[in-house]
């Protein structure tokens, strides 16, 4: 209850951040930079909105009302996103970030697009931090 609140109330004000990076975008003249500045501003915005998720999903696990989901989903689309939230700290320790999906994968699986989105972020933050040099 007090998580669910403190959600909201955080929620609301980076849901309106990440309104107005849209708005930006969209009907302003930036230059390139400027645009990519606003885009990775959404982006981190994004990820601060998974942290909470995350954090709400790790109270609904303890109190045992987790929900999975089998739903359709571009699982190259997802990788390729939770890649791209993350690119810029990457870059910032001079990482290099690379997708690979094999060509015998289906392009949609089944599964839960929330849950798999968090594994893959939780597993490459984790990576990016412990790494000193490279390509993940």
């Amino acid at each position: 209850s007090f998580l669910a609140m403190m959600s909201h109330e955080i929620r609301t004000p980076m849901n309106g951040v990440l309104g107005l990076g849209r708005n930006l975008l969209s009907h302003t003249s930036l230059t390139p930079e400027q645009s990519a500045t606003v885009g990775m501003m959404g982006d981190s915005v994004s990820a601060l909105l998974q942290i909470l998720d995350d954090i709400l999903d790790y109270s609904k696990i303890e109190a045992g009302r987790i929900d999975i989901e089998s739903q359709p989903l571009d699982i190259r689309e997802l990788c390729d996103c939770t890649i791209g939230v993350l690119a810029t700290r990457a870059h910032e320790k001079g990482l290099h970030l690379r997708l690979h999906v094999g060509a015998d994968v289906a392009a949609v699986v089944l599964g839960d697009s929330v849950r798999l989105r968090q594994v893959l972020f939780n597993l490459l933050s984790k990576a990016i931090k412990f790494t000193e040099s490279g390509m993940l």
